[in-house]
């Protein structure tokens, strides 16, 4: 039976993951496909490689309504998703989202197609993630309510997404406020995710995923997280642009499927997962955003110098160096406002 739900299909050099994602879309036929791809940078063999990536579309063997948005010029990943989710909310009200790696286990569009439907006029509810990749159940459904904003593979509605701004315009208003407090008592992931925004607002985060999770917060919104996993992202390895290690715990995650769909008895946030997802996988926000900040400071760049001449290029002496006493002049501001 045909998926009457549109689908929208993030694709660029990966025709080797693209064509296992696409092969699941496949499965799903879907009544309307919408596919955004980025031009080629300026590197050898690129160019061959997005034509092979784009070309799989010629595969399409079902009644399909297909759109494709396709950049020619590399526009890099803020630009590009910016402008893909203006175009793809213009044209549909609500769509099931995945990316060249994310592969989604068949259940995945259902599971999507029917929460659109059941939640589609509670504005509360922004976001329906298929990722999770902590075992322990949380609650009596098939979901539960948290506010991790997992990329993986996800769904929402045209109503959400008016408000995504890459720029995060609305990020100093959003920090005075302190309601990044009433997202999460855990004041590490506070810092974690509030350092990351302050780099977005200062257009130094090159990525999209973080002003997705502001989108969210920001109208106090809910995602909803399943109990399993429905989506594995296949694209970890030399050929992924963030996702390098093969052996990260996240890479190739097992599916756990969820059989009916059994909607929760309590619609209350799961703080405790977002703490553990937080801790588990994502504390390295806070080092890697004060290391971007670090490194533009006069002691940071005057400490490394001068490590590197009495310990070496290689050694990590004059990062540390320049980290201490960067933080002893109290030149970083703490994000959250807050510290332990």
């Amino acid at each position: 039976m045909a998926l009457d739900t549109p689908v929208v299909l993030f694709i660029f050099n990966r025709p080797d993951t693209t064509r296992r994602v696409f092969e699941a879309i496949r499965q799903a036929r879907p009544t309307r496909l919408l596919v955004v791809s980025d031009g080629p940078r300026d590197r050898p063999g690129e160019a061959a490689l997005c034509a092979a990536t784009r070309s799989i579309l010629d595969e399409i063997d079902w009644e399909c309504d297909l759109r494709t948005n396709f950049s020619e010029t590399n526009l890099g990943v803020p630009r590009r998703f910016a402008s893909a989710f203006e175009w793809i909310f213009g044209l549909v009200d609500e769509a099931i989202i995945l990316e060249h790696d994310c592969l989604p286990h068949p259940e995945f569009f259902s599971y999507c197609a029917q929460l659109l439907r059941h939640y589609r006029a509670d504005p509360r509810v922004m976001w329906i993630g298929g990722t999770n990749p902590i075992t322990d159940r949380f609650g009596d459904g098939s979901y539960f309510f948290a506010r991790s904003t997992w990329v993986w593979g996800w769904a929402t509605w045209k109503r959400a997404w008016q408000h995504f701004d890459i720029s995060v315009r609305d990020y100093l208003a959003f920090r005075r406020s302190g309601q990044i407090a009433r997202i999460s008592p855990h004041r590490r992931l506070q810092r974690g995710y509030m350092a990351l925004l302050e780099l977005a607002y200062a257009g130094q985060w090159v990525n999209w995923d973080v002003q997705a999770t502001f989108t969210v917060w920001k109208d106090d919104g809910i995602c909803i997280v399943p109990n399993g996993n429905l989506i594995s992202n296949i694209g970890f390895g030399d050929r992924a642009e963030n996702t390098r290690s093969e052996d990260d715990p996240l890479a190739n995650l097992p599916f756990r499927t969820l059989g009916p769909l059994i909607h929760p008895s309590d619609r209350s946030v799961q703080q405790d997962y977002d703490i553990r997802v937080f801790d588990e996988y994502a504390s390295w926000m806070t080092d890697y955003a004060r290391q971007v900040r670090y490194r533009k400071l006069p002691l940071y760049g005057t400490a490394k110098r001068l490590a590197t001449v009495f310990f070496g290029r290689a050694s990590p002496v004059g990062e540390r160096i320049g980290v201490g006493l960067a933080d002893r002049q109290g030149l970083l501001s703490d994000p959250a406002g807050q510290r332990e």
